[in-house]
């Protein structure tokens, strides 16, 4: 390839990295990946009650491991950091490496795991909308 091409394939590459549109999805899809995979596990309306797994109501932006009313799960405990586009993804791809092993729970989120970026974009568009 000549120094153009790799330029130009850069530059758009560069682009829709900054503009974001590497987690466009679309919430109405991601709504339906999360009633399949996430619903049995998850709540979501606003003063919904945690069910096994904590209330993702308001997820984008909240600090990881710091909902009050969740204290079953400790694997996020210190966590330093706040749930953003790129950090969902990235523990939806793999759920392991977001949380400690606690007795005997070795295999949590197992469920969630997808190597579909699409699918992931959309289902983090969904989590998007929740506030």
């Amino acid at each position: 390839m000549t120094k153009t091409k790799y330029f130009v394939i850069g530059t758009t590459l560069f682009m829709a990295l900054a503009s974001g549109s590497a987690f466009a999805g679309d919430p109405v899809e991601g709504q339906k990946i999360f009633n399949m995979k996430c619903k049995v596990c998850h709540t979501t309306a606003q003063n919904s009650k945690n069910s096994t797994g904590p209330n993702l109501y308001g997820v984008v932006g909240r600090k990881a491991g710091a909902l009050s009313s969740y204290k079953k799960y400790k694997g996020l405990q210190g966590a330093n950091f706040a749930w953003d586009e790129a950090s969902l993804d990235e523990l939806l791809v793999n759920p392991k490496k977001f949380f400690k092993k606690v007795s005997g729970n070795n295999s949590i989120m197992a469920i969630i795991s997808t190597r579909n970026p699409s699918q992931r974009a959309d289902l983090i568009a969904h989590l998007k909308t929740l506030k």
